[in-house]
């Protein structure tokens, strides 16, 4: 069994700032934890979620931790940055939609 799943979030640090031109939504795929980072339970299972936002749709994974603790895409790329950082690797590019 695993320690960690992957999930794909939108990263919002890597979208240019607002009143720069078009938006463009840039979404990340990152390892994580299994286990909820505030009480160690198991993560609920991801399942991929269609937005839709200023004429552009992309995806997302979507979960809800049976603990009912949530996780909001900032801290779980702060997460997998952390992760990332401790085995010696960077995040994986993002993608731009």
């Amino acid at each position: 069994m695993t320690d960690t799943i992957t999930v794909t979030v939108r990263d919002r640090t890597a979208e240019p700032g607002w009143g720069s031109g078009l938006l463009r939504v840039c979404t990340r795929k990152v390892e994580i934890s299994i286990s909820c980072a505030h009480c160690g339970g198991r993560r609920g299972i991801p399942k991929p979620t269609y937005q839709h936002e200023d004429g552009i749709t992309y995806w997302v994974d979507t979960w809800t931790n049976p603990c009912g603790h949530v996780d909001h895409y900032a801290s779980v790329l702060a997460e997998a940055l952390v992760l990332a950082a401790a085995r010696g690797t960077a995040l994986p590019p993002t993608t731009t939609h």
